[in-house]
């Protein structure tokens, strides 16, 4: 046991700090309510299922919001929810626990990873200390939604984890567990699905640093020949020659031959490369059939080219993350704006001072390490771009940030060589920089406390969103002020570009209003918006079953399953509705 404390002592000792950090900024928000922003259905839907055990098959055949027109399959995460519905009875508490848990997981993850990678041990605690208060990262601990980013952090991390030792070892079972890894983090969240890009990013690199080092050592070899000396000129502990860019004990990429003369080499990296590589087609192509099944019934009302004019149209806000990325730029609460060049200028400065330091500690600056960092960010941001009526949550950055702590990594350890008579002030500089973090984390987790302190403070923010004004609205409507609700959810019409739920959320007013007339008006409106908005037909046949119309409110949802077949709640409303008439 004193063995195993010693060895590992510093990774004892670092996770207890990560844990305490992390404790310190987030433990008030196990005491924190919802805020009411995907998080109510989310969590009612799982305290549904979570009645009966059986239920949990339910987590894996249906879609992460359970609605008709839903292609998000996210099985892992509503599993995350289901279990703590069933384990911990509903209790919000709970849900807010396992949020810093797998926080905490995360961030000791990827510790772990920098480690591996080749930073020293005090780099890695100070990288993944900041990762631990980092601003931009808050919603991903605070909200309870948010945990779907640092869920599927745990997984990446661990797959890549998993890789980077199968390509130092060549062992399968590095590699079987990184692609188990990869195909938990796909039933996560689709993010996952560019991994294995960054895996063959990485896979080239090491190739090309072998290859490298193997000419190095291949050239000390013949001088060693042609100057006739009786020892090589450097060997490791069994007596075999090594280059300075090879640790004792590891790997090369010679051939067969070459290891009789004397080289511990390993042959065909290039093929166990892309044989590594295709192992990970297996998840993908499970994954996708998966997709075919759950989603066979489901309404496919978007069309391919939404999704590129998404992409098109919201790639420019790379430059916006970068900035949130370095605390150039306060994210709001609800990030939901225009791009323009306003938005994007502290992006475009960033851009430039980063440089600026690249360029000036260019010497001590390793380019191939930062530009693996900036493929890192990109290609990981790359598929929330896709998805329509897209918002900019910061929790989003939750894995790409990474690339950005290696870029400020690299950096301040540039800065430190060339400047190494300032050690205190590289000593002192990383703990105010983490002190500050974990109070302005600290400060803004406390918006997340309840509904009433999210959308007060989103609104104060961006008061320009629809979906603030949409969001203060459903506030004052479930306290009774009804008058403000529609004074707000007006404001969000007249706001927003896909006027759909809002209409629906205005029909709902005026429904608990009285004004049978409005509410139905826009009922009919949100219909003709989305003819597959099932609520609004339940709606609407509820709203004419209450004024005494039988036959309309029967005809309304016969017509909406004609519509929407799919929809097991219209089915059963309709059938139940049909009984009650037979009566």
């Amino acid at each position: 046991m004193r063995k195993f404390i010693n060895e590992y002592k510093f990774y004892i000792l670092s996770f207890l700090a990560v844990f305490l950090l992390i404790l310190a900024v987030y433990g008030q928000c196990i005491s924190f309510d919802i805020v009411f922003l995907d998080d109510s259905g989310l969590l009612l839907d799982s305290l549904r299922q979570s009645q009966q055990l059986s239920n949990i098959k339910s987590v894996f055949t249906n879609s992460a919001f359970d609605t008709i027109t839903d292609r998000f399959y996210r099985p892992i995460l509503n599993l995350s929810f289901f279990a703590d519905s069933f384990i911990g009875g509903g209790a919000l508490w709970f849900y807010h626990y396992t949020n810093i848990l797998l926080h905490i997981f995360a961030v000791c993850l990827l510790l772990a990873l920098f480690n591996l990678t080749g930073y020293s041990k005090k780099v890695s605690l100070i990288v993944s200390m900041v990762f631990a208060v980092h601003p931009a990262l808050v919603p991903a601990a605070a909200w309870i939604p948010g945990r779907n980013d640092s869920l599927l952090a745990v997984f990446i991390f661990l797959s890549f984890i998993f890789f980077i030792k199968s390509v130092q070892t060549d062992k399968k079972i590095y590699t079987v567990l990184s692609a188990l890894s990869f195909f938990i983090a796909l039933l996560t969240k689709e993010t996952a699905l560019v991994l294995p890009v960054m895996f063959a990013i990485y896979e080239y690199a090491e190739n090309k640093k072998l290859k490298a080092a193997l000419k190095t050592e291949l050239s000390e070899r013949r001088l060693w020949i042609a100057s006739s000396e009786t020892t090589p000129p450097r060997n490791d502990k069994a007596g075999v020659p090594c280059h300075s860019g090879l640790d004792p004990g590891s790997e090369s990429i010679l051939s067969d031959d070459n290891k009789k003369n004397g080289f511990r080499v390993k042959p065909g990296i290039t093929q166990n490369s892309i044989k590594r590589l295709i192992i990970f087609l297996f998840p993908i192509i499970i994954y996708f059939l998966l997709r075919c099944f759950i989603f066979k019934d489901s309404v496919k009302n978007v069309s391919a080219s939404v999704f590129f004019d998404s992409f098109s149209s919201s790639f420019l806000i790379t430059v916006w993350y970068f900035a949130v990325a370095f605390i150039s730029q306060k994210a709001p609460l609800y990030p939901q704006f225009d791009i323009t060049l306003l938005t994007l200028i502290n992006g475009f400065i960033t851009i430039i001072s980063v440089s600026l330091l690249l360029f000036i500690f260019r010497e001590k600056i390793n380019f191939k390490r930062i530009a693996f960092a900036l493929l890192w960010f990109m290609i990981f941001l790359i598929p929330s771009y896709i998805m329509p009526a897209n918002n900019y949550y910061t929790h989003r950055l939750y894995i790409p940030i990474a690339g950005i702590l290696i870029i400020t990594a690299d950096i301040f350890m540039a800065a430190y060589a060339k400047f190494p008579k300032l050690k205190k002030v590289f000593y002192i500089l990383p703990a105010l920089i983490i002190l500050l973090f974990a109070a302005m984390s600290y400060n803004q987790s406390a918006y997340y406390k309840n509904r009433e302190a999210f959308w007060f403070k989103a609104y104060e923010e961006n008061p320009n969103s629809y979906r603030t004004n949409s969001g203060l609205s459903s506030y004052y409507e479930s306290i009774g002020d009804l008058d403000k609700a529609e004074k707000y959810v007006l404001a969000a019409l007249e706001l927003a570009k896909d006027k759909r739920k809002i209409l629906f959320q205005a029909g709902t007013l005026y429904h608990k209003k009285q004004d049978f007339v409005k509410a139905s008006q826009y009922y009919i409106k949100a219909i003709a918006a989305n003819q597959y908005l099932e609520g609004a037909y339940y709606a609407l046949s509820a709203l004419h079953l209450e004024i005494g119309n039988k036959e309309a409110a029967v005809e309304i949802l016969e017509k909406a399953v004609e519509i929407v077949p799919q929809s097991k709640r219209l089915k059963n409303a309709l059938r139940v509705l049909r009984e009650k008439q037979n009566e």
